[in-house]
């Protein structure tokens, strides 16, 4: 069996097919069931990382695909909330920002060694992520606050990414030597 059809990476294909009903409820503004397939989707995330550590199923194409289904289902959720008017361009313009920062020191940290470093703080940006999602889909009067509050912990935990990069470029020249 090739190595990137194993379980964890059917459970992350399985997450990126609920993006299509998520999205279709999500146009139709029927909050209660987009909620119910965002939760679940989120549940799959957490899931499918753990399956993959338990059976030693982790790759490289699967850390690459767990990234790229959690950032398509994320950059739609946004595009659609901010065309419902509930997300401002200036968030989304600062989303962005991270999204991009962060899509380029993996590239260049993948460049480097070959592997996809997954660091502590990369569950807190996905849980972050996942709690802003929740809180334009419910839209109350504090969302905007407490979402801002949200991205700057995500950019400090871009922070932190980018330094364990670091270390870890050091550690691997030194071995080198």
């Amino acid at each position: 069996m090739p190595e990137n059809l194993n379980i964890p990476n059917s459970i992350t294909f399985a997450r990126g097919l609920l993006i299509i009903p998520f999205v279709y409820f999500l146009l139709a503004q029927n909050i209660s069931y987009s909620l119910v397939l965002f939760i679940v989707f989120f549940t799959l995330d957490v899931f499918d990382g753990k399956v993959a550590k338990l059976l030693n199923q982790e790759t490289n194409f699967g850390n690459g695909f767990d990234f790229a289904v959690d950032g398509i289902a994320y950059m739609i959720a946004a595009t659609v909330l901010t065309l419902q008017g509930k997300i401002p361009i200036s968030f989304i313009l600062l989303g962005i920002g991270c999204i991009g920062i962060k899509t380029f020191v993996i590239s260049y940290q993948y460049k480097i060694n070959h592997i996809l470093i997954h660091h502590k703080y990369d569950k807190f940006e996905g849980l972050f992520a996942f709690i802003l999602i929740i809180l334009f889909m419910v839209h109350t009067e504090t969302t905007i606050f407490l979402a801002y509050i949200i991205l700057i912990f995500i950019y400090i935990s871009l922070g932190y990414y980018s330094v364990e990069i670091k270390r870890r470029n050091r550690k691997s020249r030194e071995s080198l030597k």
